[in-house]
């Protein structure tokens, strides 16, 4: 090959990166066909992407970003997930409205506030496929979650573990979506999550393999969790703040 074929090459391969992602930052990009050479801002690209970062959305969530199909083909397969932790939103609970998009079509990305911290920078992971192309774009939100709550950890005494010992777990609700929990002796317990509908669904939390949160995976808010006959409310609804019962 030669050094101007090469060249030819290398303009080839970075049109299609610029054209799928934006000026912004991107990690990778595989097509199997050339596109012109173009640099054109994040709203233009192939990958439309219109930062937000500080709306409140629907349910309590806020509004990150909206992405839209600008390809000629179905996107399919869209995911956007956090690189890293971050304390402003709960990494586990960002989501595209849609995972597929029809040309033209768009969909926001919305995220759930931990409440415990106001502002703050998260560096999201967009992925997805259209036609013969696949993406891997990088962007960096700034996330303005408004006032935060005074949400204040619940230290249960002498509670039973799956095995035989008993420790002081301590709860701490993240919003509506994710409660943390640590003890002084790394111990593996059952608990029962109660969502504000009523609903309930039992889960285990094993503070020894750092298995130390639950996520909201199945919709709804968090109203409450119960271990050992001991109920910690979350303190943003469904009891007043820091409010504990003994059943």
């Amino acid at each position: 090959m030669s050094p101007l074929t090469r060249l030819s090459v290398l303009f080839a391969v970075l049109g299609i990166l610029l054209l799928v992602a934006g000026t912004g930052g991107f990690s990778a990009m595989t097509a199997d066909r050339g596109v012109d050479v173009s640099v054109v801002p994040d709203d233009e690209a192939y990958v439309g992407i219109e930062k937000v970062g500080d709306q409140v959305y629907e349910d309590d969530r806020i509004h990150l970003l909206t992405i839209t199909n600008q390809f000629a083909s179905e996107m399919d397969e869209l995911s956007v997930t956090v690189d890293g932790e971050s304390d402003v939103i709960v990494t586990g609970l960002v989501k595209p409205g849609e995972t597929s998009l029809s040309p033209g079509e768009r969909t926001n990305v919305t995220a759930e506030c931990t409440r415990t911290t106001e502002r703050g920078s998260v560096e999201l992971d967009i992925t997805g496929e259209a036609g013969a192309a696949s993406f891997d774009i990088t962007r960096e939100i700034d996330v303005d979650c408004g006032p935060t709550t005074d949400t204040e950890s619940e230290t249960l005494e002498n509670v039973n573990t799956t095995g035989d010992g008993t420790g002081n777990l301590t709860v701490t609700f993240l919003g509506f979506g994710q409660v943390e929990f640590s003890d002084d002796i790394d111990g593996e317990y059952n608990v029962t999550v109660t969502m504000h509908s009523g609903t309930e669904e039992d889960v285990t939390v094993d503070l020894s393999d750092s298995d130390n949160k639950i996520d909201r995976e199945w919709g709804g808010k968090i109203a409450s969790i119960t271990v050992d006959e001991q109920t910690v409310d979350n303190p943003l609804g469904n009891g007043a703040p820091g409010n504990r019962s003994d059943n």
